[in-house]
């Protein structure tokens, strides 16, 4: 079984989506009314495509009537969006330990100490502030090369 992807999609239908996107992109750019929307026109086309893909493997009848066109997305909207996919891409590149180490102090449960994380990773409980400090200045270099300031 392939490792999910983007939007939870294999690679091969992650990089299919990408490719309709692409291509859709190619198709309809003379039509934009508003070159400022390109980056919502994308990534609302991008999720269009996920959608249809998702459908594809659930074996749900299609019809591609019943696809809405994209719809202009709020900038704050598709800047949070970037934000958490650049921050996804950091995360792949940080590599493990540190991204399982970041991504369970991020999931636990309310009420989760980080003793109780530490025992879960396996790790001492006096060596998880420390490496979660150095996991998190390599996560910021990396997103600094990413081009995610601040």
């Amino acid at each position: 079984m392939q490792r999910p992807g983007a939007r939870g999609l294999s690679d091969a239908d992650s990089e299919e989506v990408l490719q309709h996107t692409m291509e859709s992109a190619w198709r309809y750019l003379g039509r934009l009314r508003d070159p400022g929307a390109i980056r919502s026109w994308l990534l609302t086309t991008a999720m269009r495509e996920c959608w249809r893909m998702w459908q594809v493997h659930a074996k749900a009848p299609q019809s591609v009537e019943s696809v809405e066109e994209p719809r202009q997305l709020d900038p704050d909207e598709v800047d949070r969006l970037e934000r958490q996919l650049l921050v996804q891409r950091g995360l792949d590149q940080l590599g493990e330990p540190c991204r399982g180490l970041l991504v369970a102090i991020f999931n636990r449960s309310d009420g989760e100490r980080y003793a109780d994380v530490a025992d879960r990773l396996g790790l001492p409980v006096g060596s998880l502030g420390p490496t979660r400090g150095r996991c998190f200045r390599k996560l910021e270099s990396i997103l600094a090369r990413l081009g995610l300031t601040g």
